[in-house]
């Protein structure tokens, strides 16, 4: 089987190259709505500056919330960059048409083979201006989440569920990055079933261990944007819950921004809760953390406990289809369900059983090195646009 995938790997370069010898690189453009501190952007950032000497890449973007960190400015991507002011998260009718005719015009300039974009907003209104330029480029679009579900109402849901489904009618391949985010959107007829690729995402697996026996604090680390979406408040509340004693034997520490995080501060002050919130910080794991928390209603994936599990720390979860590709229960993490109680019972258990802490996140690390690399997430990305192009011609 794997010298049947390297051959074909190696027959889809061959063809690729005899396909462009002697020509310029094609184009492809990105396009997503901003490039903030998270892992949208440091998947396309990775795919970008590791498939450029192949391809050439121009990155298409909004501009960052104020509570937000641009992760361009901090971080090498290796390509053209090109802002639109109005290809920010927050939609507006009049704002996003003017982005919508800025990106056809781009486009029209630009000429590229592929146009790859990722989340919703963007997913909309590059679409749509990939048909609107009249150019044919092939078309990819990137779904890192449940975009019908935990973010609006009933009626808006409907209204997005009806745009997706039209809109791939005329996309050419969609990604998703778990099982569940494909099964669902497939399930509620967006795309069939020759259409879709699921591309988990990867990091770099040189893992270091974090091993301990007996410590008398466990430190817990919280990262994510302060939004409904993530649930911050369900940390907060389990660590409220911990009577005196046992909350001696746990730190929190809260990473990140957006706009629950003062609501969330205030809560914490007026139930005396030792809460460490750093704002957003670009290495959270240089923390002394032993568990990551991730309390979300929602996730496509969540790059976090991958990242988590390359420094061999384990994560307690919320029962969510989207993280089960990796946390499998009591084995690579712990699953519970959305609720303060849920939480404190597995912290205590934890507390007096710290050798599971240390089994649990070396296995996770393994699966980590085995299915979710930045090496295989690349070539992935690679072999697709490879095969994309040889089929336009």
């Amino acid at each position: 089987m794997e010298f049947k995938r390297n051959l074909t790997l190696i027959l889809t370069k061959v063809r690729f190259q005899s396909l462009y010898l002697g020509s310029m690189k094609p184009k492809i453009v990105t396009i997503v709505s901003r490039m903030n501190l998270g892992g949208i952007a440091k998947i396309i950032a990775q795919v970008i500056n590791e498939t450029n000497s192949e391809f050439e890449h121009i990155l298409i973007t909004g501009k960052c919330a104020e509570n937000e960190i641009d992760y361009l400015k901090s971080n090498i991507v290796n390509c053209q960059i090109i802002y639109v002011e109005t290809l920010g998260r927050k939609i507006g009718i009049t704002s996003d048409i003017r982005a919508l005719l800025t990106i056809t015009k781009l486009l029209k300039k630009i000429n590229p083979k592929i146009i790859h974009t990722h989340a919703s907003k963007a997913g909309v209104l590059g679409r749509v201006s990939g048909k609107l330029s009249g150019l044919g480029p092939r078309i990819i679009h990137t779904y890192h989440g449940h975009v019908i579900q935990g973010y609006f109402n009933l009626f808006a849901n409907l209204i997005i569920l009806n745009i997706e489904r039209f809109l791939a009618k005329s996309t050419d391949y969609l990604i998703a990055v778990s099982n569940s985010v494909k099964e669902e959107l497939l399930s509620k007829n967006v795309g069939i079933e020759s259409q879709w690729k699921v591309i988990f995402p990867g990091i770099d697996a040189a893992t270091s261990f974090k091993k301990f026996i007996n410590k008398d604090k466990l430190n817990l680390l919280w990262i994510g944007r302060f939004e409904p979406i993530k649930n911050p408040m369900l940390a907060i509340k389990a660590y409220e819950l911990l009577d005196s004693t046992n909350r001696d034997w746990f730190r929190l520490t809260m990473v990140g921004d957006g706009k629950l995080i003062e609501s969330c501060k205030d809560y914490a002050r007026q139930k005396n809760l030792n809460i460490d919130f750093t704002g957003w910080i670009e290495a959270p794991f240089n923390f002394d953390a032993d568990l990551l928390l991730m309390t979300s209603k929602n996730e496509g994936f969540g790059l976090v406990i991958l990242e988590a599990a390359a420094q061999g720390i384990p994560a307690i979860v919320t029962n969510i289809s989207g993280v089960k590709d990796f946390i499998e229960n009591n084995v690579t993490g712990w699953i519970v369900e959305q609720t303060p109680t849920a939480f404190i019972k597995i912290l205590l258990e934890l507390k007096n059983n710290q050798e599971s802490i240390n089994a649990v996140g070396i296995r996770a690390s393994e699966k980590l090195e085995r299915l979710f690399t930045f090496e295989k997430m690349i070539k992935n990305y690679e072999k697709l646009y490879k095969e994309i192009l040889i089929e336009a011609h």
